[in-house]
């Protein structure tokens, strides 16, 4: 009987779980629509989102309950939701909650009849960006407009690249390729004891040049088709085709063994720091300014972004060329079992071209969360109730209010960055702008193995180990886990997917 009663108990507390999941309808007839979005939980939210309810009232009818879920719970909380067939309405879809997971698992609503319902989405997101929210030539989901072409930045503390700079002459901001700051680390390492000289976040990838790839037949210019580096688009000029090729055995195209090499040298040199296997959270450090060099993704006024988020300056500068990059990370999607998705795609419009709207969920309220200091630069009041500090989450950043440390011209910078990649993609395309989506469900538990090796060796990442000791291990366990099973499957849906639309190949550059 206790068993029989803890049984009951637990379905009550999940069905509970799932009811409070899908607040959709109130007592009076108002539609509520539940927004779930990755993120810290905020004392004034409530407020935020009584402001926010009453333009939505107003515009489309209808409310919203925002709620915010911290990032290590976001993916579990959306796979309940998708196994027990929520009603949820809207959901934040990319890095958390991955596109691939929810489309194939049916979590989410297919969006291409919906979208007609609101036009503003399909003026205001250009098509090729929408094209990271296809899944096997349906539309599932609506990715947030901001920097979609993809290059790498090299990131300083201004604090010590100035010092660099008064000691050596040498300016960080004029660095255009990764070993240009060799001297630099070691100007850190002799001289700031207590500081890391360099973050190995981006592992391998951070070593680049604003040079490779200029011309179309260079084999460096290629597009991985995931974050480790096994699986990479290579284009044939002379075929005029894409081959799916192993990133760790094409030495002569993808120098991946020089770069695991190269990262094994600043280790053994100590400008990385030497625990760095078992380090699992590096955030507090780097609010501390214990980092003196780090690899992300180049955005027009991001060393604004990292004023607001750490209280010092940095300077940030571009060290590859720019391509397409994929939108899928940051995106929305309406649940599959979602009861009023008319104004659900509404409400995804809303936010997309609405200003204010759009402001009063990345900012706040004026005077409360921020002050104005100009027509449209705000300065974020310390400590307030309301901080997301994520923008980028929410929908369309080029409606976004200018932080301390962004130029004026910070969207135009970023709209042109956008369209010079979007010509790049002409050249160099990512599948992903191009309307494809891998798909792999039928080899899953392949993937998993492979996946499992991959995170075995984690040195290549970190330069722990000097590869002589595992690179050829590494790559035989992953054959033996199935690795050119997954290559054979992407290389069959890829031809399959341009089989099906030859009209895209007639756009590529070869």
């Amino acid at each position: 009987m206790k068993k029989f009663l803890a049984v009951v108990l637990a379905m009550l507390m999940v069905l509970s779980v799932f009811t409070a999941c899908s607040k959709t309808d109130s007592n009076d007839g108002e539609i509520t629509l539940t927004w779930y979005v990755p993120g810290d939980k905020y004392p004034d939210t409530a407020l935020v989102i009584d402001e926010l309810n009453k333009i939505t009232m107003e515009k489309i009818g209808c409310k919203i309950d925002l709620q915010f879920i911290d990032n290590g719970s976001f993916q579990e909380r959306m796979n309940m939701n998708m196994a027990s067939n929520s009603d949820y309405d809207l959901a934040f879809v990319g890095y958390l909650n991955t596109f691939e997971n929810a489309a194939s698992k049916g979590g989410l609503m297919q969006l291409d009849e919906l979208l007609k319902l609101a036009p503003g989405i399909t003026e205001t997101i250009p098509e090729y960006i929408r094209n990271s929210g296809v899944y096997m030539g349906k539309t599932y989901a609506i990715p947030n407009m901001q920097v979609t072409a993809y290059a790498l930045a090299a990131t300083t503390p201004k604090e010590y690249s100035d010092a660099f700079k008064a000691a050596t002459g040498q300016d960080v901001a004029t660095f255009t390729n990764s070993l240009q700051y060799e001297p630099y680390l070691e100007f850190v390492k002799a001289n700031y004891p207590g500081v890391y000289p360099m973050r190995t976040s981006y592992g391998m990838a951070s070593f680049r040049s604003q040079d490779e790839g200029l011309n179309a037949k260079d084999p460096f210019f290629r597009t991985p088709l995931n974050g480790t580096g096994w699986y990479l688009l290579y284009k044939d000029t002379e075929n005029k085709c894409f081959k799916v090729i192993n990133g760790f055995k094409n030495e002569e195209l993808t120098h991946a063994r020089a770069r695991a090499d190269k990262l094994h040298e600043y280790y053994k040199k100590g400008w990385i720091r030497q625990d760095i296997d078992s380090v699992m959270d590096e955030e507090t450090e780097m609010k501390q300014k214990k980092y003196a060099l780090w690899y992300g993704t180049y955005v027009p006024g991001s060393d604004g972004q990292s004023l607001a988020k750490y209280g010092w300056e940095t300077v940030s500068t571009r060290i590859s060329t720019v391509s397409i990059g994929s939108a899928a990370a940051t995106m929305v999607g309406i649940g599959a079992n979602c009861k009023h998705p008319e104004e659900a795609i509404k409400f995804i419009e809303l936010i997309n071209t609405d200003v204010e709207a759009y402001n009063l969920v990345s900012f706040g309220i004026e005077g409360k969360h921020y002050k104005k200091v100009g027509e449209n630069r705000i300065e974020l009041i310390e400590g307030s109730g309301y901080s997301p500090n994520a923008a980028w989450k929410f929908g369309n950043q080029f409606n976004a209010y200018l932080l301390p440390g962004q130029p004026d011209d910070v969207w135009e910078q970023t709209i042109e960055l956008n369209n010079l990649g979007y010509e790049m993609s002409k050249v160099n395309p990512d599948v992903t702008t191009l309307g494809f989506t891998f798909n792999q469900e039928d080899i899953k538990s392949v993937v998993t193995k492979v996946s499992e090796v991959d995170n075995k060796y984690m040195y290549k990442k970190h330069g722990s180990k000097d590869p002589a000791t595992y690179w050829n291990q590494m790559i035989n366990e992953a054959d033996a886990a199935g690795n050119q099973i997954i290559i054979d499957e992407y290389q069959t849906q890829l031809d399959a997917f341009f089989a099906e639309h030859p009209e895209k190949l007639e756009k590529i550059v070869w």
